[in-house]
Order: C-alpha cells, then sequence, then structure tokens
C-alpha cells in the first residue's frame, strides 16, 4: 500500500498554516501538526519566552524537529514561520513533495498578528517587522514551495478552496 508523503504549510506568521492545517487535515482524515506546538508539548519551553531569550538554541530545536517531521506520513504539518531562515531547511523542505506556501496582504498579516501578538522578532514596528520578513524570507518560502503559493488574505472558505485545489496539484489524496 502506497503512503502518502505529509503535507506541509509554510509562511508568515498570520498566513493561516494552523487553521488552513486544521481544515486540511479534517477534509483529509489525517492528524494535523502545529511544529510550534509540538516543540513547546516537548521542551516544556513557550516559543513566546524562547525565541527572544535564545534565538539560535530554538533554530536549532525547529531544524531537529523539521528533520523528523520530513520522515512522517499522512499529516499535515503546519510550521514556524522562521523555518526558512536556517538555508538547510529550505533545502529539507524543497526535496519534499507536498509543500505549500501561505500568505497573505501585509495589511492582513499586521491586523491578524494584532489579535494574536506575539513577540516581536525585530526592533521596527509591526507593521515594517511584517514588511522586513516578507522581504527576507519570501525567496527561501518560494524554492521551499516550489513556487506553489495560497494567498489566504480572503474569506476563510475562499481560501481553503484554494488550499484543496493546490494540494490536488501535488497528488494529494482525497483533496
Amino acid at each position: 500500500m502506497n503512503r502518502n508523503p505529509a503535507l506541509f504549510l509554510i509562511g508568515p506568521r498570520g498566513a493561516g498554516k494552523t487553521t488552513l492545517g486544521r481544515l486540511m487535515a479534517g477534509h483529509l482524515g489525517w492528524p494535523f501538526t502545529d511544529a510550534d506546538r509540538l516543540l513547546e508539548e516537548r521542551t516544556g519551553r513557550r516559543i513566546e519566552d524562547w525565541l527572544p531569550a535564545d534565538p539560535a538554541g530554538f533554530r536549532a530545536a525547529e531544524s531537529a524537529l523539521l528533520r523528523e517531521l520530513v520522515g512522517r506520513f499522512e499529516e499535515v504539518v503546519a510550521l514556524g514561520g522562521g523555518v526558512v531562515e536556517d538555508p538547510a531547511n529550505v533545502e529539507l523542505l524543497a526535496a519534499q513533495p507536498r509543500v505549500i506556501a501561505l500568505t497573505a496582504a501585509p495589511s492582513v498579516l499586521v491586523r491578524r498578528q494584532e489579535r494574536e501578538p506575539r513577540p516581536a522578532l525585530t526592533e521596527s514596528s509591526l507593521a515594517e517587522e511584517v514588511r522586513l520578513l516578507l522581504d527576507r524570507r519570501r525567496e527561501a518560502y518560494d524554492r521551499a514551495a516550489h513556487g506553489l503559493w495560497v494567498d489566504t488574505s480572503g474569506h476563510l472558505d475562499e481560501a481553503f478552496q484554494f488550499l484543496l485545489q493546490t494540494a490536488g496539484r501535488l497528488g494529494c489524496l482525497n483533496c
């Protein structure tokens, strides 16, 4: 019996990786994993505290978890927005058959992040941070996802339908 490789969702904070990932997992009947939550469960450390205090340690743990997750099957995995900061992670993701990058207009990302505050990753305002991180990571997201993007700026149902279509192009079972 052929097993379906995991489907990975990448993209910036606020793009909808967790929300859409849960919907996709439910649609497929697969388990859902939020990599950030899994890291917190395993380490007992909150990312909100860990990342600002020890960015290198956090990124190393994130990379180790990614190396484990790429071996999974029939699972939807939402990765942290900064996983592509490590070029080795980008290469590892690019070697996977099912990676989709989610994004949204910067103003939408800002609005979503204002509703669920997280630690700042730069010294800039939230709007400037969103722009800086998008600019810095866009090429890495694009490479990791082989140019497959889903814009989640609109209504959730619309974004989910587009995600289903995009995943279907990857040969996703039941998409």
